[in-house]
């Protein structure tokens, strides 16, 4: 068995242990784990906050010398950093609420993810019990903060008290990007189309542009396709590798030059109740460096994005058309992202209260 290191990133490290454990079908006492980097705590949870990086492979076991008289040793189980919080923050009588922006916290959610649906009886097994264990702390909590309207609503069947958070451009996020806003002045031939996977549950959502994609890719050798991410090529693409450039996941200080180097970002997400519930963060950080976004028209892109004029929002059979009139139209790739740029700047900032921040300067003298 190989006892290589591997290097997982995500939103969380808790959400990249649970991403390690499915990925080496083990439990934690198994797995040895080393944090690269933690997520950035950003200011209650706002976007701007980088993800976590760490790596993990198989717990080495040692081969013990016999000794003549067996020892029992007590064994003293750490508690999760989750579950220690909790019980502070409750023995000081203060409330807690739990931050979450995935319907990770019911089987019933990720069943529906056609990566769960390709996992091993083992592996299944251990995903559903980290989401099972966010369900756990989730019900232990006085309330819920999270991204999205589709996110509130489900989460009302849980909990009494769910306040809406949207992605916000932190002041850093903003400091960055502004280093790789897209020059309109510098004009090229060739066309870049831009795919920022994430995690590598995205696979069903790049293949509902894959057709209107492999058409473009064929009809002009102009274009170039550029994935970043945790995302598996189909086969049926190499015929285009001459075009597609991959890049490795990076982490969100990079990601702003990134997409500044593309010319058109894709946000694709397949109608699912789990993906309704995503937010418009991919909008957001192509906004941020005057990239131009199409977006499926579905959760939080069709409320946040102004169709025609601070993007496009695009339904199941209307990808191929959307990017051929950004492809041939350099005016009206600036002209939407001119839009969205200064709708981020006057609505997405931490300027900007939002329910949350309301309701916690209105009760922060309660203590429940």
């Amino acid at each position: 068995m190989s006892n290589e290191w591997i290097e997982i990133s995500a939103k969380t490290v808790d959400d990249a242990i649970t991403e390690g454990l499915v990925r080496l079908g083990t439990t934690t006492d198994k797995m040895d784990v080393e944090v690269l980097e933690k997520e950035s705590s950003g200011f209650l949870g706002f976007i701007g906050k980088h993800d976590a990086k760490i790596r993990v492979r198989f717990k080495e076991v040692k081969e013990s010398k016999p000794i003549s008289m067996p020892q029992k040793k007590e064994v003293r189980q750490e508690r999760p950093a989750t579950v220690k919080a909790h019980t502070e923050a409750k023995s000081e009588n203060k409330p807690v609420y739990f931050d979450i922006d995935d319907l990770v916290f019911d089987t019933v959610y990720t069943d529906q993810l056609s990566y769960t649906q390709g996992l091993s009886e083992k592996e299944k097994g251990n995903y559903d019990a980290g989401v099972r264990n966010y369900g756990k702390m989730l019900a232990a909590c006085d309330g819920a903060i999270t991204s999205t309207n589709q996110l509130k609503e489900e989460l009302l069947k849980y909990q009494d008290i769910v306040l809406l958070n949207r992605n916000l451009a932190s002041s850093e996020l903003m400091e960055v990007s502004s280093c790789f806003i897209k020059d309109y002045n510098q004009q090229s031939q060739q066309v870049k189309i831009g795919y920022f996977s994430g995690s590598i549950s995205h696979n069903e959502n790049f293949e509902l542009i894959k057709p209107a994609l492999k058409k473009l890719l064929e009809a002009y050798p102009f274009i170039e396709l550029h994935i970043v991410g945790h995302l598996d090529i189909p086969t049926d693409m190499k015929v285009y590798e001459q075009q597609i450039i991959v890049h490795d996941y990076v982490d969100w200080k990079t990601l702003p030059q990134l997409i500044s180097q593309v010319d058109i970002n894709l946000a694709p997400l397949v109608d699912s109740i789990f993906n309704r519930a995503k937010s418009e963060i991919k909008w957001l950080e192509a906004a941020m460096v005057k990239v131009p976004t199409i977006a499926s028209d579905i959760g939080a892109f069709a409320d946040m994005v102004i169709d025609g004029q601070t993007g496009l929002l695009a339904k199941e059979n209307e990808w191929k058309e959307k990017l051929d009139s950004l492809i041939f139209s350099a005016e009206l790739r600036q002209k939407l992202a001119e839009n969205a740029y200064h709708f981020v700047l006057e609505n997405c900032s931490l300027d900007n209260k939002d329910e949350m921040v309301t309701y916690f300067e209105k009760n922060k003298n309660n203590k429940s």
